[in-house]
């Protein structure tokens, strides 16, 4: 199926749901730094709104990425394939991590591992620390924050401009990031700068999440 047909399939209202989505955020998290920290409080809070919908649209991402595999794995090569299923794999696992495996849903106890390793005492691979290392410092946020750089800011443009890469993309199907959302996903980062609060990096974790879905959905009318 060729990308026409796909743009003329999708309904396009999610874009501006998730679009609107994440300036409210931004708003109302910016009125609670100035004005009400009961408010920044319960938007910061473990299992809280910000969290679970964060949770949600990790879960809804890896299902339409299935979605997209399914519907048009027949017109698609072998590395197209892989990468959707490792995609669509990696985003469920985000939602898993978000969710801490279904932990405080079913509420089963935290092992012994996980006991002794994760700082948050409970199951979960991005709180894990070994003596001084933390995966949750180092991997998800020094090392995923420099690839949202790179893939916001630069990805569009060595896409176009670098032969290679621009085959790549087109072979696996990765999603092209458009200005607008880098844009968003700046201005988030900057009002992160400006809020106090130990816990705020779950106000900038939901924000991406949305404009990554953002991503992920308009890359369908490219």
């Amino acid at each position: 199926m060729n990308n026409q047909s796909e743009r003329n399939n999708l309904p396009k209202w999610p874009v501006a749901l998730l679009t609107v989505l994440a300036f409210v955020i931004m708003l109302v998290s910016g009125y609670a730094q100035l004005a009400d920290p009961v408010l920044l409080e319960n938007l910061v809070l473990e299992d809280g709104v910000l969290e679970n919908l964060t949770a949600i649209l990790l879960l809804l991402g890896g299902g339409f990425v299935f979605y997209r595999f399914f519907k048009n794995k027949k017109d698609k090569g072998i590395w197209w394939k892989v990468f959707h299923v490792v995609f669509g794999l990696t985003l469920w696992f985000g939602f898993a991590e978000e969710i801490s495996w279904g932990q405080r849903i079913i509420g089963f106890d935290t092992p012994v591992f996980f006991q002794k390793h994760n700082k948050q005492y409970e199951v979960g691979i991005h709180n894990l620390t070994y003596g001084e290392f933390s995966i949750n410092r180092w991997i998800f946020s020094f090392g995923l924050s420099i690839g949202i750089g790179v893939y916001y800011l630069f990805f569009r443009i060595l896409n176009y401009r670098v032969g290679w890469i621009g085959n790549l993309t087109k072979q696996l199907g990765v999603p092209i990031p458009k200005w607008n959302q880098t844009l968003i996903l700046l201005a988030s980062a900057i009002l992160i700068l400006f809020i106090d609060h130990d816990r705020k990096w779950e106000i900038f974790e939901c924000i991406f999440v949305l404009v990554f879905m953002l991503t992920l959905y308009e890359s369908e009318f490219d």
